[in-house]
């Protein structure tokens, strides 16, 4: 995992398997990583990972109910086809959105 700081968006690089062993070290990191630097958004930048499990919708929810609770959003970026197949079918759509790229997911939360 790598994060990094774009405008008021903390985007979070993974990649590999989204799982229960992966999902539960990101959780603390991001959301520390958040509140030290004051961000409100989080992207989630998902090119690189080759599957989710529950633990890693868990994950997504939880940054999605961090970033509410701060009046910000949380974002999808980047899934390969079969991620985001999961993320369709698990609603997880309903809840944050999902870019295409990056930037897009960037420009569409700043300047909303």
């Amino acid at each position: 995992m790598k994060l990094e700081i774009k405008e008021n968006c903390l985007i979070v690089y993974l990649q590999g398997e989204l799982d229960s062993h992966y999902a539960d070290k990101m959780r603390k990191t991001v959301d520390e990583t958040a509140e030290k630097y004051g961000v409100k958004n989080i992207v989630i930048d998902m090119e690189n990972v080759t599957f989710m499990d529950s633990s890693g919708i868990g994950f997504i929810v939880g940054r999605y109910k961090y970033t509410t609770r701060r009046g910000g959003v949380t974002a999808a970026a980047n899934a390969q086809n079969s991620v985001k197949r999961i993320m369709l079918l698990s609603g997880l759509h309903r809840i944050i959105a999902i870019y295409d790229s990056l930037e897009e997911a960037v420009k569409k939360i700043e300047g909303r």
